[in-house]
């Protein structure tokens, strides 16, 4: 056994290390993100002159990712081992963006549709590899992460990496701005994909946990079927797939309303979005880390789930006169309750799984998400703009602040819809082994003083 430390929860030297240099890497990764995730790529796909709906179809090419998870799943486990795929993939996922960013201006604007038929395949390609990289990953997390510091580790990675968000973010929302057009796009793309080869190439000296193969593997319908007969696993999925499918409904649309309808510029995009939100979640998120380690995981989520269902509408009051106001507000909220969300949704995918079955529960829970929740979503999303767009144009309706109703407006009252039904009727039914207190204990907990909470962090335990 290796020497341990004296570091506060008595981890192994050799996984102090380990999980030390998985946050580098993420450092690094994050700035590709970034971009990748956020308005430069959605404002780059908008700049190809793609309608609404192809538009939806693009950016629900990542959905590839979840379909694919299933494959990735079975030749993780007859390989055994996850560093070899998982920097393969990785290489592959971040460069690829070098060829997608570089079609533009190797197309002319009368090949608009050979332009975006490439981009559609390019991003489907990364997607792919982002498959397995997502499924490599998650089963190395949960094979090295010790559970009891899991909420610590995660709000501090998440902590680190926001950071790194915060600081790149306006730099490319201020780049695009003063480097318009194809040229802009391909030197920030270029940059960012190779950061986020640095962070893949932090993985060669990171410990792979030893994991046996299997020689005989299931077949794929029973890797579904699989996490779906266990009950407390399949109300976790069947909560995912609609609160995806709501939040899918608009979520490509944000930033065409804000630069079509707001006229707001990249930087500001980036500014009022990402940036706040940076933030808010490097003020909060160690906090809700501990939390999640003292209440567990389902009472912290519970709080931020209430809170992200109403989110949407406090867009119906957007104006190009009062939005600096009005996203303020969305993004300082976002900031608090999206890293409990996604942490949430980590720590119960991974912990909720059985340890032997769990690349088969991770990859069948992001294939059935991706299938029925993310896909549908985006799709439905964009019929509805395209459509009821061409409807609105001779059925002109009233809206707010007496501007016209657009078809941004019915989806963000959809998603609202349909995020409280899963968060009313879903969410109450998953069932976590680990939760002590109540939603209203950890509102307390969190607005306690810091001294006093840091003393009381282990009541509960």
């Amino acid at each position: 056994m290796a020497k341990t430390t004296k570091n506060p929860h008595n981890l192994q030297e050799e996984l102090h290390r380990d999980l030390n240099l998985i946050i580098l890497a993420v450092t690094f990764g994050m700035a590709y993100m970034t971009v990748y995730n956020g308005p430069p790529l959605n404002a780059f796909i908008r700049s190809l002159g793609a309608g609404d709906f192809v538009f939806a179809v693009i950016m629900a090419m990542p959905v590839f990712s979840g379909l694919l998870q299933l494959v990735a799943s079975i030749v993780l486990q007859k390989a055994g081992r996850r560093k070899g795929l998982f920097i393969t993939s990785g290489l592959i996922q971040r460069l690829i963006l070098i060829p997608t960013a570089l079609v533009p201006l190797l197309l002319p604007d009368q090949f608009k549709g050979t332009r975006i038929l490439l981009v559609l395949l390019l991003i489907a390609i990364n997607s792919g590899a982002q498959a397995f990289m997502i499924i490599t990953y998650s089963s190395w997390m949960g094979a090295m992460v010790p559970t009891e510091i899991r909420g610590r580790y995660f709000s501090k990675r998440t902590l680190i990496s926001t950071i790194t968000s915060l600081i790149v973010a306006p730099l490319a929302g201020l780049f695009l701005d003063k480097v318009p057009g194809t040229k802009g796009y391909a030197i920030l793309f270029l940059i960012v994909a190779v950061l986020g080869v640095i962070d893949i190439l932090f993985f060669f000296w990171i410990r792979d946990p030893a994991m046996t193969p299997q020689t005989e593997v299931k077949p794929i319908h029973m890797h579904i079927m699989q996490p779906l007969k266990d009950a407390n696993y399949r109300q976790f999925i069947l909560f995912s797939t609609a609160f995806q499918f709501s939040l899918n409904l608009s979520g490509s649309f944000f930033t065409p309303f804000m630069l079509e309808h707001l006229h707001m510029s990249m930087l500001a995009i980036t500014i009022l979005t990402q940036t706040t939100m940076s933030l808010f979640v490097i003020l909060s998120v160690g906090r809700i880390g501990s939390l999640m380690d003292r209440f567990g995981t389902k009472t912290v989520m519970s709080v931020a789930v209430i809170i992200i269902m109403v989110l949407p509408a406090f867009w119906f009051f957007a104006t190009p006169e009062n939005y600096l106001v009005t996203i303020f507000l969305v993004q300082m909220l976002a900031g608090v309750v999206w890293p409990a969300y996604e942490m949430g949704t980590m720590n119960l995918s991974i912990w909720l799984a059985p340890e032997e079955e769990r690349p088969s529960y991770l990859a069948s829970y992001a294939f059935i998400v991706a299938l029925f929740g993310i896909l549908p979503g985006q799709l439905l999303g964009g019929a509805i703009m395209e459509g009821f767009g061409a409807w609105l144009k001779v059925n002109p309706l009233p809206w707010l602040f007496g501007r016209g109703m657009i078809p941004f407006d019915l989806l963000l009252a959809l998603t609202v819809f349909g995020r409280t039904a899963a968060v009313v009727f879903l969410f109450p039914t998953i069932e976590d082994k680990d939760t002590r207190g109540t939603p209203m204990d950890v509102a307390k907990a969190f607005f306690q003083r810091p001294g006093n909470w840091l003393r009381q962090k282990k009541v509960g335990d």
